[in-house]
């Protein structure tokens, strides 16, 4: 909520085509913000070839104040850093390390970064790391900072935009509520229950007519509502949609054929004022976004992308050292308490654990859930739905697998064949990976759990080169007889 001084703030927002800048100042004493547009000016005729601070009047700020720059999605690429362990704040830092010198070093744009961690709440571990793709972002960073602006957090609209979806403080407490809204093609399904978020599902279509998609997004929101019954939670009785397009009134017609549900548009919190005196900025989805902003929050999520924080991080810290330090000395009393311990200490041998082979033969956790919706598909839409039939080979595949291409011949038996890639640290784990992805696939063509992995195609994309993950395609034929052609 408000904290400091949030009226020297500022969110400067930039268009395809122009800047805008906006005060972040407090409606009434109350934990209310709003914002004062205060100046929109287009970009130099001479483009990126002009100085950026020509992009700038001195009037648009004053000195010393924090600003949340907002740039396009397309400026700003994205990596995935995952890592097994506990997350702390070492393994972090040396994953920070590691992607800075993955994307060229120290020089001047690539350690210019927003990340946070993942919040998705799938049970990956690891965290997002965000660089500036586009030199424009460097040089209007550079710009603010020589106008006496002090950037606090770049980040992008559609990440904003997720951030105050999973915080929008406009979620009552007796009452469970879906979000589902569009971004650069993709779809965002987020449920809220007692306030918080539950669960947030990144849907991604394969069909791209509207008819399919408001089908598969349909199939999404009824798995939604088996996800809270199955937690012994009530199901979602509102879904608000946000975004334009054929898409939306067809699926709030599709909805609204159930009584359960209460189909509604998204609407910033009333508590919540904004002024706009721009008559000319496109902002319908920006306004609902930047009446929900918190700097600090916004600031929080996206993380302080100057570089010195990660730098003086671990010497800064001294809980972060003395944690270190307080492990290193348990780790060794407990060595040689085992060392000179009378049954013989580490030398002793230790039999195998029983029930050892028992549990390795325990399936992996996530194949339950993929046959669970293979055959909820299978008995709901048993006379073959094309988008729902790819959608659920789709979410039947493990997450570092992508598919490439699908074809599919429908008849009394359905026929489809797809091409994917995976990325994995040696061969020896591609198979792991692969085999997670026919006994995943095996609830749609049980013939696939009978398929030695020898007899299955497949390629490595690129040369090879050690400690480097490398890409793999591999080739799959499917036989489903319950995916009767329409």
């Amino acid at each position: 909520m408000w904290r400091g001084r949030k009226k020297d703030q500022v969110i400067v927002w930039v268009s395809q085509d122009a800047f805008h800048v906006f005060s972040v100042e407090p409606v009434r004493a109350r934990d209310v913000r709003g914002f004062r547009h205060r100046t929109s000016f287009p970009f130099s005729p001479q483009g990126a070839q002009a100085p950026v601070e020509a992009f700038f009047p001195e009037e648009a700020f004053q000195g010393g104040e924090g600003a949340v720059v907002v740039v396009p999605d397309a400026w700003v690429s994205d990596k995935w850093v995952p890592f097994e362990s506990t997350k702390t704040r070492l393994i972090e830092s040396y994953a920070y390390r590691q992607v800075r010198r993955e994307l060229g070093g120290d020089s001047e744009g690539a350690h210019f970064f927003c990340w946070r961690s993942d919040p998705s709440g799938n049970g990956r571990k690891g965290f997002h790391v965000r660089f500036a793709r586009d030199p424009m972002v460097w040089r209007v960073f550079q710009a603010l900072k020589r106008r006496g602006v002090h950037v606090r957090a770049i980040t992008t609209a559609g990440f904003l935009w997720e951030d105050l979806l999973r915080n929008t403080p406009t979620v009552p407490k007796d009452e469970v509520k879906a979000v589902l809204f569009e971004r650069q093609g993709r779809f965002h399904l987020y449920a809220f229950s007692d306030d918080r978020l539950a669960f947030h599902r990144d849907l991604k279509p394969m069909g791209t007519d509207p008819p399919s998609l408001v089908e598969v997004l349909s199939y999404e929101i009824q798995q939604s509502n088996v996800f809270f019954q199955q937690q012994q939670k009530r199901p979602f009785s509102r879904i608000l949609l946000d975004g334009d397009g054929e898409w939306v009134s067809l699926l709030v017609e599709n909805l609204k054929q159930s009584p359960a549900w209460t189909v509604e548009r998204w609407q910033p919190s009333a508590e919540v004022k904004v002024w706009s005196d721009a008559a000319d900025w496109d902002a319908a989805g920006w306004q609902r976004a930047l009446a929900l902003v918190d700097c600090d929050r916004v600031n929080a999520l996206s993380g302080n992308i100057l570089p010195s924080r990660h730098k003086r991080e671990l010497a800064l810290d001294p809980w972060f050292r003395w944690g270190i330090l307080t492990g290193a000395a348990t780790t060794a009393f407990i060595l040689l308490g085992s060392l000179f311990s009378p049954t013989g200490g580490i030398w002793r041998e230790v039999p195998a654990a029983q029930g050892m082979a028992d549990n390795l033969q325990m399936p992996h956790p996530a194949l339950n859930q993929w046959r669970q919706e293979a055959q909820f598909i299978s008995s709901r839409f048993g006379k073959g739905s094309p988008a729902l039939l790819l959608h659920a080979i789709q979410r039947s595949l493990p997450a570092p697998v992508t598919l490439e291409a699908v074809s599919m011949d429908l008849g009394a038996v359905t026929r489809l064949a797809l091409d994917a890639v995976v990325t994995a640290s040696s061969v020896h784990v591609f198979e792991e990976q692969l085999r997670m992805v026919l006994d995943g696939l095996g609830a749609l063509d049980p013939n696939l759990k009978k398929i030695p992995l020898s007899r299955i195609p497949f390629e490595q994309l690129g040369s090879a080169k050690e400690g480097v993950p490398q890409r793999y395609r591999f080739h799959l034929e499917l036989e489903i007889p319950w995916a009767k052609g329409a």
